[in-house]
């Protein structure tokens, strides 16, 4: 997921190209609504999508690096506020790191320090994801828009690498990012000076920064939330095609299986552990409720064999499902039942 924040502009932009961005954006399961919403988020995929499809449409080889024109540091948010306040560059990327998930899940930013070079590299965390030429371009004319933003407007590069094939018109770029450009490279990143990092940002506040801090933790926190809820909604909606796989979860969610694994690790979680959750509430549910024989109720969870239920069961409970079920007072004895 992404925060929406990432469309500012975008209807204004393709308009301008004689798109129709409206259209273009239910076309990629996006509510134009959510460009004017800052507190909304949308698939981290369908916004990858919605830019190849513009820039497709509209014929703009360079449209994700034209909408990132439209957005800057103060696209970040709180965390944008937050980075302002920092003491040092090297502290407002630290900054932006930490708090990262709450703006963005589907790509992130990682920095690295080789000789006297610090690369801001830019990740997508889905390796395997077609289409994401102009949602690159989009990133890394966002992140020199918020080191302009920290360190004034005057600050350039010194190198930008791209992993993608240089484009059939190399201007737009040139007055973008103001330094050398690299194409077909290992890497998508921006590359600097690495005594830049201590570079002191003008108008730091120390007490405003633990302010903002505080309210990120927050946001955070509400963020992990939601993404602990999201995975148990799909899989309580994919239990009973027996597809309940990681794989088959993360595709719903538009995030590489590998991605959510991390997110959810990052949680003091895992998928594993949601699933079973998910499969023992729902379980116990059933059995207090419903007359489903116990061959039906292991179906419905995703199991291909009784058995293969009940040992789980067991080792949810300590018992047989029977035995639990006698044990709670269900009110349907038929559901203790193995169907033929």
């Amino acid at each position: 997921m992404i925060r929406s924040t990432l469309l500012a502009g975008y209807s204004e932009l393709t308009r301008s190209l004689g798109g129709k961005p409206k259209l273009l954006l239910r076309e990629c399961g996006i509510n134009p609504r959510a460009e004017t919403d800052p507190d909304s988020y949308i698939s981290f995929g369908a916004l990858c999508d919605l830019l190849e499809r513009t820039a497709a449409e509209v014929e703009c080889e360079n449209f994700g690096l034209r909408l990132s024109q439209a957005q800057g540091i103060q696209s970040l948010g709180p965390i944008g506020f937050a980075m302002q306040n920092c003491s040092t560059l090297r502290d407002a990327l630290d900054e932006w790191g930490q708090f990262q998930s709450i703006h963005m899940r589907g790509a992130h930013a990682e920095l690295k320090s080789i000789g006297g070079l610090v690369y801001w590299i830019y990740i997508i965390d889905e390796p395997g994801r077609i289409g994401i030429r102009q949602k690159v371009d989009q990133g890394l004319g966002l992140g020199c828009n918020v080191m302009r933003g920290l360190l004034g407007s005057a600050w350039n590069p010194s190198r930008v690498h791209w992993v993608h094939s240089a484009p059939a018109e190399l201007d737009p770029y040139r007055r973008v990012f103001r330094a050398r450009m690299l194409f077909g490279q290992d890497i998508n990143c921006l590359a600097f000076p690495l005594n830049e990092l201590s570079r002191p940002l003008e108008h730091s506040n120390p007490d405003l920064r633990r302010l903002l801090e505080r309210h990120l933790m927050e946001l955070k926190a509400g963020v992990a939330e939601q993404l602990d809820e999201q995975v148990r909604k799909v899989i309580r909606g994919c239990l009973s095609s027996q597809d309940c796989s990681i794989e088959e979860v993360a595709a719903i969610l538009s995030v590489a299986p590998r991605t959510l694994q991390r997110q959810l690790r990052k949680r003091g979680t895992s998928f594993s552990k949601l699933l079973e959750d998910v499969r023992n509430r729902s379980a116990c549910r059933h059995l207090t409720e419903s007359e489903l024989s116990l061959t039906q109720l292991a179906a419905i969870l995703g199991y291909s064999e009784l058995s293969a239920f009940s040992r789980a069961f067991h080792r949810w409970h300590g018992q047989s499902p029977q035995a639990w079920q006698r044990a709670h007072g269900s009110a349907h004895s038929t559901a203790t039942h193995v169907a033929h």
